[in-house]
């Protein structure tokens, strides 16, 4: 009985159906009773056999569920989560922050950040979702009250994925620009000896002619384009250029011409806020296509998009690498600006702020609080070691940024000196067109990083939307025959959250959306959460049970340590220190803004409105529970856990009943 139960214990397990494996864990708690009386008592078999397989039949359930779908193999994990970790964060934030807190020596925090903080809870989402094999609240039902932090995760999500939404139909939009060339043109001021043709042709002149420089009219542009060129002057005192030395007032007016492009031409932004204006029509259309595109790679689950996520995730870094390679054979110097990135400042160090600001950038570059480990560790086999699989994604997370950072600077050089240019995405639009058009065949390059970008953005948030499905569908057994009308919604609710950002005021909505999602205090608080629901609410120690119970293997002592107590205090210390130096309802909106009160006011009002499922879903799960308020708080305390869930010893022990509310 017990090898008859252990195949089709693994049959189930391939299954995936909840009705199965609950039938044969009540199989195993009756043949286990009935193994220990044959060996004490020498009962004969066949008897109690017929008898236990009598009452067994009995037990079975009257309609079995549909099959809930797995990775195909275990690489289909590590390729989605890659595309996690090389977000628009990690290739456009990180590098700069990593530039401004010490250069390499900003090594020092982030690899503490790494084993303190971010291995740690990367290991507690993906074991949590693989244990529950399930995700978004039916994961967090180890401790039932607190099943509103998936709630506000997904909602944070959702937001997450309508700004990259928005991202990709600006990149797209500007894509479309660069092919048809319709970008300005203006003069570049090489640092290489011989400089390049500004003009985004094609250059069929051979490496061996010289370059003529073009001189441009300011007056000219005055006629052309009907905007004022005194801003350009005050442009010069701007470091925004490759290096002090390099910088010359034709760079600078070049930036200025694109910046002036990019606001007035593209977006045709508006003075602020509270006056969105009217839609930009192209930037709308951007955004329909790309909201296509996204919706095909996802609608038909992840047995799909895993196939797609092959070629999707390494391809910006293969692009990446073939930029580099190609800009590597021309005059320009890539290692003037890694330079900047490699040189150590250990001064910086000396302050609390490279040391918070890591744990921040940490946590968002890794995706965690998001609901996104745990749902895309709920298609794991049971029996993978969470373990290694934490450090394996941490380490591809760590590879990823750095590639990344030293890529752009080597690109970009020291375009870092601008405070605002790590919470402004227009300099990616601005600076960039500027530095490629210094290489041979600019338009091919342009075109190369927009796409590359592009594709980024795409597999990021194909990650967030199957999350979100996977967490919706989860909720309910019955759902799963619903997925392609879930997968719909969540995919017309991140498009409408986009609209806002295709009007003339949407740059402003976007940074008012990314302060929320990328500001640290959301995501930081969900964390501390996570850390005391697992380490305290529900026991670390009992966590390591289940784990042992899934892998075979009992974890090191150090990750109960970390969920328990350092990790909440290192996050709740950097909590505190980001309020008091930078406080939530501070916003940057860029130069020309003129009311910041209405961006302040949504603001809070949207990281007021995230905050609330938390404490609204504590409050309907005990208000559903019977018995007296105490007796209500400690059942909403206490697990749910499936019968296959609960560990061997915990049975043997006799009081596995106090530990579920099923049982």
């Amino acid at each position: 009985y017990l090898c008859c139960y252990r195949t089709r214990r693994q049959r189930a397990r391939e299954l995936e159906t909840d009705a199965i494996c609950d039938f044969l864990d009540i199989y195993y708690v009756h043949l286990h009773v009935c193994y220990s009386r044959l060996i004490n008592s020498g009962v004969q078999h066949s008897s109690l056999s017929n008898d236990l397989t009598t009452a067994v039949h009995k037990m079975a359930p009257k309609r079995m569920v549909s099959v809930r779908p797995a990775w195909s193999n275990r690489l289909q994990f590590f390729v989605f989560t890659s595309a996690l970790v090389l977000s628009p964060f990690s290739v456009w934030k990180f590098p700069m922050i990593w530039y401004r807190n010490g250069g390499v020596a900003f090594v020092i925090p982030y690899i503490t950040c790494l084993l303190t903080v971010a291995v740690p809870l990367v290991c507690l989402e993906i074991s949590l979702g693989q244990f529950m094999q399930r995700g978004g609240p039916r994961a967090w039902g180890v401790v039932p009250l607190f099943k509103g932090i998936s709630i506000t995760s997904m909602l944070l999500t959702i937001i997450k994925a309508s700004t990259n939404l928005s991202w990709a139909a600006w990149s797209t939009y500007y894509l479309y620009l660069i092919l048809t060339n319709q970008l300005p043109n203006c003069v570049i001021d090489a640092v290489s000896p011989r400089p390049f043709s500004p003009n985004l042709h094609n250059d069929n002149r051979s490496s061996s002619q010289e370059y003529e420089i073009e001189t441009m009219d300011p007056s000219n542009n005055i006629s052309n384009t009907g905007m004022d060129f005194h801003f350009f002057d005050n442009l010069t005192h701007m470091s925004l250029g490759i290096s002090q030395d390099g910088m010359t007032n034709q760079n600078v007016t070049c930036h200025g011409l694109f910046y002036h492009f990019w606001r007035e031409d593209v977006l045709e932004t508006s003075d602020s806020i509270s006056s969105p204006g009217s839609a930009v029509i192209e930037i709308f259309i951007a955004a329909v296509v790309v909201s296509i595109i996204l919706y095909t790679l996802v609608m038909r689950g992840i047995s799909w998009s895993g196939k797609i996520m092959y070629i999707l995730a390494p391809l910006p870094l293969v692009g990446f690498l073939s930029i580099i390679v190609w800009t590597a054979s021309s005059e320009w110097n890539l290692g003037r600006g890694v330079s900047y990135l490699l040189t150590p400042n250990f001064e910086k160090l000396t302050h609390p702020e490279p040391w918070f600001e890591c744990v921040k950038i940490t946590l968002l570059s890794l995706g965690v609080g998001l609901n996104v480990f745990p749902s895309l560790a709920s298609y794991n086999q049971l029996v993978n070691y969470t373990i290694r699989d934490s450090w394996i994604v941490c380490l591809l997370a760590v590879s990823t940024n750095v590639f990344a950072s030293l890529t752009i600077f080597g690109l970009l050089g020291d375009f870092t000196n601008s405070d605002d240019a790590d919470n402004d995405p227009s300099y990616l639009f601005t600076y960039a067109p500027v530095v490629l058009m210094r290489f041979r065949h600019p338009l091919i390059l342009c075109s190369l990083l927009f796409i590359f970008i592009i594709a980024i953005i795409v597999g990021t948030t194909v990650v967030y939307i199957e999350s979100l499905v996977t967490s919706i569908v989860d909720m309910s057994v019955q759902l799963r025959r619903w997925r392609l009308p879930i997968v719909t919604g969540t995919m017309g609710m991140c498009f409408l959250l986009a609209i806002p950002m295709s009007t003339q005021g949407g740059l402003y909505i976007f940074r008012v959306l990314e302060r929320v999602t990328d500001g640290g205090f959301l995501v930081i608080s969900i964390c501390i959460l996570e850390c005391l629901v697992i380490g305290v609410a529900y026991d670390g120690s009992r966590f390591y049970d289940n784990l042992e119970m899934m892998t075979g293997k009992r974890p090191h002592w150090w990750m109960k340590f970390c969920w328990t107590w350092l990790s909440p205090l290192i996050l709740l210390a950097t909590l505190i220190y980001e309020e008091f130096s930078y406080p939530l309802y501070i916003i940057e909106l860029g130069a020309g803004h003129q009311n910041y009160d209405v961006a302040k006011l949504l603001l809070i009002l949207l990281v007021t409105l995230l905050l609330l499922p938390i404490l609204i879903t504590a409050i309907w799960i005990v208000y559903s529970k019977n018995g007296t308020c105490t007796k209500k708080i400690q059942s909403s305390l206490r697990p749910d856990l499936k019968p296959h869930q609960v560990p061997i010893r915990w049975r043997l022990e006799g009081h596995w009943h106090k530990f579920t509310n099923r049982l």
